[in-house]
């Protein structure tokens, strides 16, 4: 049963993620685990998340959410920090309040690569849950990926992507060959054939 406080939309931004990993090549894994969640929340009724262009401005920026949520009209924001480690995984994430910078909620995940897709699943349904009544039964399934990729395949998809919307030099036929090579190691995978369209 929905009350009518929970009818209202509240405006959710994710914010990238920091890299705690000490290794610059890692950005493309943080980028990639923000905007996953970004896409999962964003599949739940009554909750509005905006456009990764709107969150990702400040990426590399140390702003107050006080700011933020005026900028771009987010109510809450999510935000959170990768380390990665060979096949060790921390992910720090908190939920706060734009408009006065209170904290709803905060979790710290110790895990493995190849739990990479679950933890996903969990970090969207908690911030989801946190802003809406529990989550209905065709919304926790919603969530899930309904293919999961094999990991390389992902690995590659996660870096083209991130050199699609870097756009450098170069950037834009190598996303194109890392697309193709994702798409090459699992077909069944749609997201890569999605990005290859956007690239050509």
């Amino acid at each position: 049963i929905r009350t009518a406080e929970s009818s209202a939309e509240p405006a959710v931004a994710v914010m990238p993620f920091a890299n705690m990993s000490g290794d610059p090549e890692q950005e493309y894994f943080c980028d990639g685990m923000a905007e996953e969640i970004l896409g999962a929340i964003g599949k739940v009724r009554g909750l509005k998340v905006l456009a990764r262009s709107s969150s990702f401005a400040f990426k590399g920026k140390e702003a107050d959410p006080r700011k933020v949520g005026n900028t771009i009209g987010a109510d809450h924001l999510l935000e959170g920090s990768i380390q990665r480690a060979g096949d060790r995984i921390r992910i720090a994430a908190r939920l706060v309040q734009a408009r006065d910078g209170t904290q709803l909620w905060a979790d710290r995940y110790d895990r493995t690569i190849s739990d990479i897709f679950e933890l996903q699943d969990e970090i969207s349904a908690e911030v989801a849950n946190q802003l809406r009544t529990t989550l209905l039964p065709d919304e926790l399934s919603n969530l899930k990926r309904h293919h999961v990729p094999d990991r390389e395949a992902y690995d590659l998809f996660l870096r083209a992507r991130y050199l699609w919307y870097r756009r450098r030099e170069g950037d834009l036929m190598q996303a194109i060959e890392l697309y193709q090579q994702s798409i090459a190691r699992d077909p069944e995978f749609p997201e890569p054939r999605v990005g290859l369209a956007d690239a050509m």
